[in-house]
């Protein structure tokens, strides 16, 4: 680029002139960070005040309000807001193929009661019916952390399938079960062919499963898969009676 700055309308002429979808690719792979995007209130509600904005590149109270409140999250969560100011500055069709890229691109990590939270518009920066649309159609990656009493219980397991639901393409889950941070010491893998139950029970085939529980957790499997099992076959019965 010149001193002049002439080196960006140029750039943007070039984006002009891809077709939405090599748009797309190329922005989904720009914006994946090493870092998940954590969905709770307090960063949400960060990304919702800059949305409530016009963003403008070149209004500097606008650049203040944003620097604000990029520097009220999580650092970990700084670079995603800028992803989104980025995706939101250029034009209205980079915003749009933006947009979906955005959701597209990135792993997302949140509590196991927000994808339903999320599809009843009640999290913040995502209650815009359109917005929360484009969200639920575009997410591909999501991580749920389950903590508390009910953990090592089979509800957690018979109720994965109608949690994730909100999420019509997702391909990739991970599930912390008793630790909410994947740096949380004793977490074990749960084999392959455990998870399999879990798409018995209705988890979309596409979609790669990837279990993480603690100790306590993984003795209780046994029993808790014969109850997954037989979920299965309930499940199997009332749709061949269904059939018949």
């Amino acid at each position: 680029m010149d001193a002049s700055g002439s080196g960006a309308p140029q750039t943007r002429a070039l984006f002009d002139h891809l077709p939405d979808d090599v748009l797309l690719t190329i922005l989904v792979y720009t914006i994946a960070r090493e870092t998940q995007f954590l969905i709770d209130n307090h960063s949400c509600y960060m990304i919702e005040k800059i949305e409530e904005v016009e963003l403008d590149e070149g209004n500097p109270l606008i650049t203040q309000f944003v620097g604000i409140c990029r520097s009220l999250v999580y650092p970990s969560q700084r670079p995603h807001v800028d992803d989104w100011v980025l995706i939101n500055t250029i034009n209205k069709r980079f915003r749009g193929v933006g947009r979906q890229a955005f959701f597209q691109g990135k792993s997302f990590i949140m509590d196991s009661k927000l994808p339903l939270e999320i599809q009843a518009g009640r999290v913040p920066f995502l209650k815009e019916s359109i917005l929360r649309s484009i969200a639920l159609e575009n997410i591909k990656d999501v991580t749920l952390t389950f903590e508390g009493e009910r953990t090592g219980t089979p509800v957690v397991f018979l109720a994965l399938p109608k949690r994730i639901e909100p999420f019509t393409n997702l391909r990739r889950l991970t599930c912390l079960i008793g630790q909410q941070d994947w740096a949380a010491p004793g977490l074990i893998a749960i084999p392959n062919s455990w998870t399999k139950r879990l798409v018995d029970i209705g988890v979309s085939p596409d979609t790669k499963i990837r279990l993480m529980v603690t100790n306590e957790v993984m003795m209780l499997l046994g029993p808790i898969g014969t109850i997954l099992e037989l979920k299965a076959r309930i499940l199997k019965r009332a749709k061949e009676m269904k059939n018949e």
